[in-house]
């Protein structure tokens, strides 16, 4: 199968061999949105006498779903769980996160992802995918009309709605390798955080790391690459 060049560097080009699927994360790799995952966690908490730190998200909050770590927050602040839905925890969350980026969507797109999956779209060889923690109304938020308009070029979507089991177990990349009928073996997947790369790895798939501000001290040992962007010039970190 021939391959189109996109990537100025030899190695990353070489990427394009034997790929049938590009599969992309959203949420730090699409958008660069942490600091506003943050705020809207924060603003629900804000009864509770709570706010999280930025080292404290980094580390115990980043990559996960929301109703996997609300219960851990308020288990550490001693907040008594029967007096608190983690389901509408999560809902009013993701509320005031959309509130938050409606309309600077496009501001906060991170160097090259729309040029490298726009890019993709025009071989008819190879597909592209989302595999996302994020909930439906927040992909809509993203990727919909009024934003990004990515919706058509993205032909599968997993969403943390999806799954049970959430990242870095692989259930959502296999969820797609199944839905889209490309073996894992010739998927991609570019993921900006240590625990998407381990589940794109855990699924058996290639993955490239493109770490954020937030992401860039992580441990991305099964990562076949760490780049720092998807613009056509992108540097190969490790």
């Amino acid at each position: 199968m021939n391959y189109p060049y996109y990537f100025k560097d030899h190695t990353l080009q070489h990427l394009f061999k034997n790929t049938r699927l590009f599969i992309f994360d959203m949420n730090g790799l699409m958008i660069d949105d942490e600091e506003f995952q943050l705020r809207s966690v924060n603003m629900t908490l804000r009864d509770l006498s709570i706010k999280l730190n930025e080292n404290y998200w980094i580390e115990n909050c980043l990559g996960r779903r929301a109703d996997e770590y609300y219960p851990d927050i308020l288990k550490k602040h001693n907040v008594d769980m029967d007096k608190y839905s983690i389901p509408i925890l999560v809902k009013t969350k993701n509320c005031l996160y959309c509130d938050l980026i409606t309309g600077s969507v496009k501001s906060i797109v991170r160097p090259g992802v729309l040029s490298f999956i726009d890019f993709i779209s025009h071989n008819n060889d190879r597909k592209t995918a989302l595999v996302t923690s994020a909930l439906l109304e927040e992909i809509e938020t993203v990727i919909g009309k009024k934003a990004l308009d990515l919706k058509k070029i993205l032909k599968y979507i997993v969403s943390g709605s999806d799954v049970v089991n959430s990242k870095p177990d692989p259930e959502a990349y296999i969820k797609v390798s199944e839905l889209s009928g490309v073996h894992p073996a010739s998927c991609l997947v570019f993921e900006d955080s240590e625990t998407g790369i381990n589940a794109a790895f855990n699924a058996k798939m290639r993955c490239v790391a493109v770490p954020n501000r937030y992401t860039a001290d992580q441990y991305f040992k099964n990562a076949d690459h760490v780049v720092d962007n998807l613009t056509s010039d992108a540097q190969i970190l490790s």
